[in-house]
């Protein structure tokens, strides 16, 4: 089992009947990348790549919402509320 501590919290004291556990090892927890972009769906997916193959992330920004809207075909406000739930979702992992 990996994850927080307070992941565990609710966990039973005793593996199963037939389950044996050994403590490997503790460490600071640290999710992978790639599982926190797994959760992402797949409309989320093809924004976020979009957004950043055009610059959207770059300082100054290369692109905007309404472009990268164009370039799939729905609106900029839902660029937006895509780009942001993906935020949420990423900055969340790293700050609690």
């Amino acid at each position: 089992m990996v994850g927080r501590a307070e992941a565990f919290a609710n966990a039973p004291s005793a593996p199963p009947d037939g389950i044996e556990m050994e403590l490997v090892s503790m460490s600071p927890y640290r999710s992978h990348p790639k599982r926190i972009f797994s959760e992402l769906t797949e409309r989320q997916h093809e924004v976020l790549k979009v957004a950043i193959r055009s610059g959207y992330y770059q300082n100054p920004r290369q692109t905007s919402l309404q472009k990268i809207a164009d370039d799939i075909g729905i609106t900029a406000s839902t660029v937006g509320k895509h780009l942001r739930s993906i935020e949420k979702q990423v900055f969340s992992t790293y700050v609690q």
